[in-house]
């Protein structure tokens, strides 16, 4: 049995965000929407919506917003669509 896949630079892009997720040294313990919305691969004003929302949590009285960086790691790799 062969299979043929085709990796777009794209693709090894999303590969590559998600194993530095993974293997990440020295790990922030939080994230600026711009580096939430990167790892995700959604817009800046996405994450800003769902934190308004409380659908993504933030640091308490923390401006500009800073994000957990456990809830994003675990939405990484938890839903590998993310």
């Amino acid at each position: 049995m062969k299979l043929e896949i085709e990796i777009t630079d794209a693709l090894l892009t999303q590969i590559a965000e998600r194993v530095a997720v993974i293997l990440r040294v020295g790990k922030a313990s939080t994230y600026t929407v711009g580096e939430a919305a990167a790892i995700l691969g959604v817009c800046k004003k996405t994450i800003t919506r769902r934190i308004e929302a409380k659908l993504i949590p933030s640091v308490p009285n923390i401006r500009p917003p800073r994000i957990p960086a456990d809830f994003i790691d675990r939405a990484v790799t938890t839903n590998p669509r993310a």
